[in-house]
């Protein structure tokens, strides 16, 4: 979890009341009642985890439990003093706010929680759509993370905390005389040049994740820092330090969830896509001639937006397995099976 009470997918009920556990000491539960998501709905699910079936309250499922546990305890209260009588939006958002589904599946959570608030799941067992969906809403669902194989190794990456710097000497000796680190590889590129904070610089594979940590801090790496541009703003500026030049162009990430389109570089602007623009230089043309001409019709100006990254909640790893030359991958995605 995320270790600091921001998800919320770690909720238990201590003594009944929802609390986030990746801040709960453990010594806070001596002598108190723990239940988790396993313990919620064990001989009959709760109207809440039908509720989220039905309304497809989930997506890849990680934040699920944490929900449930928390919608769960306030499904229990409203119904204790308020009867079949719906929740608003509002008020089930304000039991909920400590909870965070990256996947985006609040209006489905929403729609679920009020409908089991007002009765509509009170009644025996249903069927889902989602055929992985009780899995999910009883805790039972198992994810990569979930996966351990007899012999697994643990594999860390090092990663940059320059903006932009060039990586010299980059000693990977001292990592591999820890006992249990298995390897340690190299993940530069041919300039050996890091454009941004997190960028990767080597990895290790370890008997467990203590040792991998420990390999990655034996790491002697020697750098030459390079002028950096941070935030749009400095990015977009004429003297602005090139990110990506021209030769390296193609290594510029791809944000967007499908294939990046062709568009024109300028710095460290790229775009518009022309392949999404009606007759660009028509449009040009046009621009330049209304701006001339003060046309009433133009309107020109910066328009700015919070940006969104649609990245869910499961972490992002793999497990891989070989028996003989046959290799089995586990990956974290959102889809069902593959």
């Amino acid at each position: 979890m995320c270790g600091a009470g921001v998800c919320g997918a770690c909720t238990v009920l201590v003594d009944g009341a929802p609390v986030a556990s990746c801040l709960m000491p453990a010594r806070a539960a001596m002598d108190k009642s723990v239940t988790t998501v396993e313990g919620i709905g064990t001989e009959k699910l709760h109207p809440v985890q039908k509720a989220f079936m039905m309304h497809d309250a989930l997506q890849c499922g990680f934040c699920t439990p944490g929900f449930i546990v928390e919608a769960a305890a306030f499904h229990d209260r409203w119904r204790a003093t308020k009867g079949s009588a719906t929740p608003s939006r509002e008020e089930i958002g304000v039991a909920l706010s400590g909870h965070l589904c990256r996947c985006g599946a609040y209006d489905g959570i929403f729609t679920a929680v009020a409908a089991a608030c007002g009765g509509q799941f009170d009644g025996g067992d249903i069927v889902s759509p989602r055929i992985e969906a009780r899995d999910k809403v009883t805790g039972s669902a198992k994810y990569t993370v979930d996966i351990h194989h007899d012999g697994q190794l643990e594999g860390i990456i090092l990663r940059s905390q320059e903006a932009h710097a060039r990586i010299g000497d980059l000693n990977l000796a001292p990592a591999l005389a820890i006992p249990g680190v298995n390897a340690a590889i190299s993940l530069l590129g041919e300039d050996r040049i890091v454009r941004y904070v997190g960028a990767p610089i080597a990895a290790v594979a370890a008997k467990d994740r203590k040792t991998a940590l420990a390999a990655i801090a034996a790491i002697k790496v020697s750098s030459e820092r390079l002028p950096s541009a941070i935030g749009l703003d400095e990015a977009r500026k004429p003297d602005a330090p090139v990110v990506f030049d021209k030769a390296n162009r193609k290594k510029a990430g791809n944000v967007s969830e499908g294939g990046g389109a062709p568009a024109p570089w300028k710095a460290n602007i790229r775009g518009p896509s022309a392949a999404f623009s009606q007759k660009p230089k028509q449009v040009r043309s046009w621009v330049e001639g209304a701006r001339q001409e003060k046309n009433p019709l133009l309107v020109e100006g910066t328009f700015r937006t919070g940006t969104q990254s649609h990245a869910c909640l499961e972490p992002h790893a793999t497990v891989a397995r070989f028996d003989g030359d046959r290799l089995t991958v586990h990956a974290s995605t959102q889809a069902v099976f593959h």
